[in-house]
């Protein structure tokens, strides 16, 4: 391979810590020659998905074509392909913007003009292709689809954009991608998608989380914060914030690189600290996975003290995450 040809040539390999974008948590660090494209690299090793795929980086952007020694020593994250006009990969756990993976049967080529094609969040490597019937739901299409859980907790179908739109005509979406994912959360107003700019002036890497979005708000974001004490493999850690009701209530943060951290100082395991303020949950909402709560203390006077604005009172809660976590 050219990593070993640069090896016998006196030329310097790079090293890349790769991680699946929908399971962060399998994370492999390669050497690879320094002139291959980081796909290139991917694909070298072993790493890449069937069929199309894309590489991103912390922040979400696509970094396929790039030279391996531009991303050297960085964490890269290998996912579904990035669809055109799409969305940005964000940093959930299969919420993300636009997917593209292998169809899960031959007879997958039918045209996109009369069909819709759906793609499962529960399982990164299913899609099918459905053609409606004349007066079928978005959900009866999706359910013919096969990818619907199985265990029979609640589902939505979700747009580009995030949108949910279950139950509205399928005939709306022939020749487009949609995914199936947990219901959707409801409650309160959350954060005002339109301004999160202003929050990722501080925090770049910020993300929505596709089935925590209604209407124009989001009710979870994810976000890396900085790990100023080397307590984390990779220098940050990686939080969800779910946030139902900013005005009224204080958010809450869970760790979702739990095994990257090496003192896990004031995160604990979701619902189990009996404190007043703990509104954790076991397992972190919208998803069976075990719970990693950040003990935020009694932060609820501070918190209704701040303007009564949803950003605002975000911008100071992550601050004061930032330092319990680094305390």
């Amino acid at each position: 391979m050219q990593k070993d040809r640069n090896k016998q040539n006196g030329m310097q390999n790079v090293y890349i810590t790769v991680s699946n974008a929908l399971d962060q948590s399998d994370k492999t660090r390669i050497e690879v020659a320094r002139d291959l494209t980081v796909a290139q690299a991917v694909r070298q090793e072993g790493l890449a998905p069937a069929g199309a795929f894309d590489v991103f980086d912390a922040s979400g952007r696509v970094v396929s074509d790039q030279m391996a020694s531009q991303l050297a020593d960085e964490n890269v994250y290998v996912g579904v392909q990035k669809v055109a006009g799409g969305a940005e990969w964000d940093a959930g756990w299969g919420a993300g913007g636009a997917i593209a993976v292998e169809p899960a049967v031959d007879a997958q080529d039918e045209l996109p003009s009369k069909g819709i094609c759906f793609v499962s969040s529960f399982d990164e490597d299913c899609r099918n292709t459905v053609i409606p019937g004349e007066d079928d739901t978005v959900r009866a299409v999706g359910k013919a689809s096969g990818l619907v859980p199985r265990d029979g907790s609640p589902w939505d179908v979700y747009d580009d954009m995030g949108r949910v739109i279950t139950d509205e005509p399928a005939e709306k979406y022939i020749g487009q991608t949609l995914w199936i994912n947990a219901s959707a959360v409801g409650g309160g107003a959350g954060l005002p998608i339109s301004r999160l700019g202003e929050l990722r002036t501080d925090y770049p890497s910020l993300q929505v989380v596709r089935q925590h979005v209604s209407g124009d708000d989001t009710q979870m974001i994810v976000v890396n914060l900085p790990d100023n004490n080397n307590r984390t493999k990779n220098g940050h850690y990686q939080v969800a914030v779910h946030v139902t009701d900013p005005l009224n209530h204080v958010p809450v943060t869970y760790v979702l690189n739990i095994d990257d951290v090496s003192q896990r100082r004031y995160i604990l395991a979701g619902g189990t600290s009996g404190a007043g303020y703990d509104q954790s949950q076991s397992t972190l909402p919208g998803t069976n996975n075990p719970a990693w709560w950040v003990c935020h203390g009694s932060f609820a006077g501070m918190f209704n003290a701040l303007p009564r604005d949803a950003i605002t009172r975000m911008g100071a809660y992550l601050n004061h995450i930032i330092s319990v976590l680094n305390s």
